[in-house]
């Protein structure tokens, strides 16, 4: 915990919410955006000595209607 009091997401990841649950597995939940898969590379290999990742891309559900929208023209 005194590790995570001290790191911040780094730059061009923004943070939207974390969540830390009543589970050991996941223990933490984390949504940030980013533009580029670069500083979300840059936060797994911050933790990546003691915590396991799984990362899923996501868009809104308005962002995923419009995708659809396209690929259907």
């Amino acid at each position: 915990m005194a590790r995570r009091l001290t790191w911040t997401y780094p730059p061009g990841l923004k943070p939207v919410a974390e969540y830390l649950l009543l589970s050991p597995s996941p223990a933490v939940v984390s949504v940030a955006e980013a533009d580029d898969v670069a500083p979300i590379m840059a936060a797994i290999s911050d933790w990546d000595d003691v915590i396991s990742w799984t990362v899923y891309p996501a868009v809104t559900a308005d962002q995923g209607m419009e995708m659809a929208k396209k690929t259907m023209a």
